[in-house]
């Protein structure tokens, strides 16, 4: 546990996960690599033989079948880091403009002048700021009644 670290900002983050996809995308080329060299190695060394043609026959659609999920989970990753990125930038949006954190996922946009054109007219239709309610909320209302005797009352020992 020496080696971690604590994610700060959007961008360690985005570094972090591109280091990912690119460890994986070597790892899945030299993978790739390797069986290719076996399977010709292999080739090599049956000469025709049927059989080992049908096996090598085989390994190259497991190879093609291991690099197609390779480049399913590379793209699953990319997508996974767009959208934390987007995220990110939505949050930052949302702080800029002055509205609530809660309003950044709420904010559209495909890339950061949208959304912060969206954040600003956001901003501008809820752009009063939070508006107290005319009575307390957490106090029962008490009728006209009584409120005109308490009213009466005062009005008696001032």
């Amino acid at each position: 546990m020496a080696d971690f670290k604590i994610i700060e900002t959007q961008e360690q983050f985005d570094d972090m996960v591109h280091d990912r996809i690119e460890r994986v995308k070597r790892s899945t080329a030299k993978e790739y690599e390797s069986r290719i060299a076996e399977l010709e190695k292999a080739a090599n060394d049956a000469k025709g033989s049927a059989d080992t043609i049908e096996q090598l026959k085989a390994k190259i659609k497991e190879s093609e079948a291991g690099k197609a999920e390779a480049e399913k989970t590379m793209a699953e990753l990319t997508a996974a880091m767009d959208k934390e990125k987007m995220a990110g930038v939505k949050l930052r949006a949302a702080v800029a403009a002055g509205l609530p954190i809660e309003f950044a996922d709420r904010l559209a946009g495909d890339d950061e002048e949208a959304i912060m054109k969206d954040a600003e007219a956001i901003k501008k239709m809820v752009g009063r700021g939070h508006v107290p309610p005319m009575f307390d909320v957490d106090k029962p209302q008490e009728s006209d009644t009584d409120s005109a005797l308490r009213n009466m009352t005062r009005e008696l020992f001032k």
